[in-house]
């Protein structure tokens, strides 16, 4: 007669049984548990051991991203744009060895928020600042959600994905102010500029216009524009 096993399943134990049909019932033949370490967390919390490794690997490679966009653009840029010799760029690069030369320490004292507000106001800029705006725009990209096509939404505020439900609230708050000087006058009234609340993230999309708008007023060629911002070749990726 056919026998059937029974399996049940849980997170550290197996319960098993067998049984055979006969004459229309089922015999139980042999049953039993096999009890073993559950494979995450404890008996008070659900999660599993490979997250904690998953996190750390996650921000490790988010911190190596980071820099090298940095070490890219300023590959990508002149050497009149900025301080760093290549070989110090290569020693960043694969020894993680930092250059703390006076000059870079002296370059990056420049405030970008002051330079971003003069150069939207067609000031114009030395290759040095410019260079140290581009760097800026690198570390502080503005938040960018994943959706890429948004044909599918709705024109209801809540359906659009988050970055351009942003720049819309960014539009609603400050009008046609760049984000430049939006961002200068935090700065200059002491207010927190980073990690502020949701109400006031930075979309990607605000930032993308403040480049355009740096690269027209500074009278940068459109080659020389596209290549900063190209993913492929450049790494502002704005």
């Amino acid at each position: 007669m056919a026998k059937i096993l029974g399996l049940d399943l849980g997170t550290n134990s197996v319960g098993w049984a067998v049984v055979e049909l006969i004459d229309g019932t089922f015999k139980l033949l042999y049953k039993g548990v096999h009890i073993f370490q559950r494979g995450y967390g404890d008996e008070h919390q659900d999660v599993s051991r490979a997250s904690e490794r998953t996190r750390v690997r996650s921000a490790r490679k988010l911190i190596y991203r980071r820099k090298g966009r940095k070490i890219e653009l300023l590959r990508l840029l002149e050497n009149e744009y900025h301080p760093f010799f290549d070989e110090e760029l290569v020693l960043w690069h694969k020894e993680q060895k930092y250059p703390v030369r006076k000059e870079i320490q002296e370059w990056f004292k420049l405030n970008p928020y002051e330079l971003r507000n003069n150069a939207v106001d067609g000031k114009k800029l030395s290759k040095r600042e410019l260079g140290r705006i581009f760097y800026h725009f690198t570390q502080r990209r503005g938040f960018k959600s994943n959706t890429k096509d948004i044909s599918s939404f709705s024109e209801n505020k809540k359906d659009l994905p988050k970055d351009v439900e942003y720049h819309q609230k960014y539009i609603e708050a400050y009008g046609d102010k760049t984000c430049s000087k939006v961002l200068f006058e935090k700065h200059q009234n002491a207010e927190r500029i980073r990690n502020t609340s949701e109400k006031n993230e930075i979309s990607r999309i605000t930032l993308q216009n403040d480049f355009r708008l740096i690269c027209q007023k500074q009278s940068l060629s459109p080659e020389f524009t596209v290549r900063l911002n190209l993913k492929n070749t450049g790494c502002i990726h704005l």
